[in-house]
């Protein structure tokens, strides 16, 4: 993984990098919520490179490519992508995280 990317909360609570806002942290297709960008706990990032994750909200699964680390998101024969890279709180508060963007 590369640099990792400064995240910020502004005054209404939303997150914002380098990327702009991360409208939906947690992706829910199912309530229309998926945005180009989405963040992941490093934690749960561990899980899924041991295994997909089934919910009633999608199936939550990760790949690697080289040194590139993707996080994948189905739902009704859809699937939504974002390349992972490391990441952090400006004001080091919160756990280990990576953000995903939709891939070049």
């Amino acid at each position: 993984m590369t640099k990792p990317v400064a995240l910020r909360f502004d005054d209404g609570g939303l997150v914002w990098c380098k990327w702009g806002a991360v409208k939906h942290g947690n992706p829910r297709p199912d309530r229309g919520e998926i945005g180009h960008l989405m963040l992941i706990p490093a934690r749960y990032l561990r899980e899924l490179l041991k295994g997909s994750r089934e919910w009633p909200h999608g199936t939550h699964s990760v790949t690697v490519d080289g040194r590139r680390v993707f996080a994948h998101h189905d739902y009704h024969g859809q699937r939504w992508t974002w390349e992972l890279f490391p990441a952090y709180f400006t004001d080091n508060l919160g756990p280990p995280i990576c953000i995903g963007r939709w891939p070049d």
